[in-house]
């Protein structure tokens, strides 16, 4: 078994909200994991919130989008 320090679990909170992956699955996963968790996405659940050391909310109060550009290629996808 490889050792990691950190683990990125990109947009996992989409995938909580979808129901592609259970709320028990993530708390087994923070209760086994020794290492650093990062989990990204919108929708965190309150549990998941309360037992984060640490979260950070991102806003966009100015972006193209609001100005009817599309999502342009190499910068938004």
């Amino acid at each position: 078994m490889t050792k990691v320090d950190l683990l990125v679990l990109d947009e996992l909170c989409y995938a909580l909200h979808y129901e592609l992956i259970t709320e028990e699955e993530v708390q087994d996963l923070i209760n086994k994991a020794r290492c650093h968790l990062v989990f990204s996405g919108r929708f965190a659940p309150p549990w998941l919130v309360d037992a984060a050391d640490l979260v950070t909310i991102m806003d966009s109060p100015k972006h193209p989008k609001m100005q009817g550009v599309s999502a342009r290629p190499g910068l938004e996808y």
